[in-house]
């Protein structure tokens, strides 16, 4: 964290200090890492792979992907992966499970390009604490921790999400992850790019 000294008082010699965070070090290359693989995306034809690896590593992410979906009602039309067992994509396409899916409807309603997880970094509960029955048990089985996500566009009621599971032995994403997540304001042009 960095501290910034603001002007706070009257009185002169009185300074109100606000804490930012900031990426420095191995986090900072980290970063530099993760944006330069999400643009060579852009010239590769195995779309998105790299950069999920990359992410998957970095965030220590369990499952994840970037959805484009329709809304009333809520349902996945297209989609790239990572983690999720070879036919989930289409099976997903052509279930009902997205409507009831706690983190795409949660995501969906945040503001554009603005990650949050659910547990935002608190250990003292868990996912399960939060999630209803259906998606306590998809978390329960796969051993999830947190999920972390963002809605990346929406228009006329479409919605593309981004979303980050992670399991339960590498603890809920930390303030400072996110705040890593939130600097990856590339991923909109990407997404747009491939789905265009």
């Amino acid at each position: 964290m960095t501290n910034v000294s603001i002007p706070g008082s009257p009185d002169s010699n009185t300074e109100l200090a606000f804490p930012f965070p900031s990426l420095g070090g191995e986090d900072l290359q980290a970063y530099n890492t993760l944006v330069s693989t999400l643009y060579r995306c852009l010239h590769d034809n195995t779309g998105f792979q790299p950069f999920f690896n990359a992410f998957k590593h970095h965030f220590k992410a369990l499952q994840g992907g970037i959805l484009g979906l329709s809304s009333n009602p809520q349902r996945m039309v297209y989609g790239w992966t990572f983690g999720y067992p070879e036919g989930f994509e289409e099976w997903y396409i052509n279930s009902d499970l997205p409507e009831r899916d706690e983190a795409l409807t949660r995501y969906r309603q945040l503001p554009p390009r603005q990650f949050d997880s659910f547990l935002r970094g608190d250990t003292s509960r868990t996912i399960l604490d939060i999630l209803g029955p259906e998606s306590r048990a998809w978390a329960e089985q796969v051993g999830m921790g947190d999920s972390a996500g963002m809605l990346v566009t929406q228009e006329n009621g479409n919605s593309v999400v981004f979303m980050a599971n992670r399991h339960k032995e590498f603890g809920p994403y930390t303030d400072n992850e996110l705040l890593q997540m939130n600097l990856l304001v590339h991923i909109p042009a990407n997404v747009n790019a491939h789905s265009g």
